[in-house]
């Protein structure tokens, strides 16, 4: 598993994408992971994200709207989901928003 790192926006510092934040701290690329774990919010704010970032959603566990807004929950609830699924090797990319 791996952290893309604190940002001092909601995806990106100054000039500098989540995505170019994963390929320097991981020198992967976003296909290099089986799964994309990411806070959810609402269904309008992962939308957001995905167009932001330019994850591709279906790499994404969806678990809003339902159950709903878990807060941090939400990243272990999106892991049990893939958990069985994962194989030796796999890598699970997690994407936190941090409070500034």
């Amino acid at each position: 598993m791996i952290l893309a790192g604190r940002a001092a926006g909601p995806w990106s510092s100054p000039g500098t994408s989540v995505l170019d934040r994963v390929r320097h701290r991981t020198g992967l690329a976003l296909g290099g992971f089986r799964h994309i774990l990411v806070h959810q919010v609402t269904v309008p704010y992962l939308e957001r994200f995905v167009e932001l970032t330019g994850v591709p959603r279906d790499r994404l566990v969806v678990t809003d709207p339902e159950p709903g807004n878990m807060a941090s929950a939400a990243l272990g609830v999106q892991l049990d989901r893939v958990y069985e699924g994962l194989r030796p090797g796999d890598r699970v990319l997690f994407v936190v928003r941090a409070a500034a």
